[in-house]
Formats: structure tokens, C-alpha cells, sequence
């Protein structure tokens, strides 16, 4: 299909252990925190995350453009413990700050 349309193009299939993709503001959020490292080449997984699945991260409309995201965060937060986060209004996060799962007591 590929050189239908370019000469000589070729398609190469990497996996998901060498890249994450990054579509929205939110993913990059993913990208840069401390749930993912990039050790040899390779995206690897915080052993230190029980969770199984991604944290679930919804940015408002404050955040969707790439300047206004970065101009947001003095640093990134840590989210090794955080399961969701919905953010939406005029919200900016200092540095050191750890986002995490709060369970009230009962």
C-alpha cells in the first residue's frame, strides 16, 4: 500500500515496549511521569505501580495545547499511585507534588 504512493517505501511494525503513543496532552502526561522509564531503548513499567492498568488522566480545555500544558506543571507530578484524575478549570501544579489513590477511613 505504502508504495502506492511513495518509491521504495517500506513499513516497519514496532512494538508498544519501545514507544508510547501520544495523541492529547493527557498521554503526555503519561509519557513524562514516573510510571514509565526508558531503560536500553525500551519503555519500561515502574515496578513500583500495583495497578495493572494506566492511570486514567482527563485534562480540561486548559490543558490541551502543548504550551499551555507545560506552562502548567513546574514539574510533572508523581501518579506511580494514582488509578484516575480529572482535572478541568484553572489548576496549576507546583513541583514535588504526588498524585494518589485516597482512601478515606472507615
Amino acid at each position: 500500500l505504502l508504495d502506492q504512493f511513495f518509491d521504495h517505501a517500506i513499513g516497519i511494525n514496532v512494538p508498544r515496549s519501545r514507544f508510547l503513543p501520544v495523541k492529547a496532552t493527557s498521554d503526555l502526561q503519561l509519557v513524562q511521569s514516573d510510571l514509565y522509564t526508558l531503560v536500553d531503548g525500551f519503555v519500561t513499567r515502574n515496578s513500583a505501580r500495583t495497578n495493572p492498568s494506566n492511570s486514567s488522566i482527563e485534562l480540561g480545555p486548559e490543558f490541551k495545547k502543548v504550551g499551555s500544558f507545560i506552562g502548567r506543571f513546574k514539574s510533572i507530578p508523581s501518579i506511580v499511585e494514582l488509578d484516575s484524575l480529572k482535572v478541568s478549570g484553572d489548576v496549576w501544579f507546583g513541583s514535588g507534588i504526588v498524585l494518589k489513590v485516597h482512601l478515606p477511613k472507615l
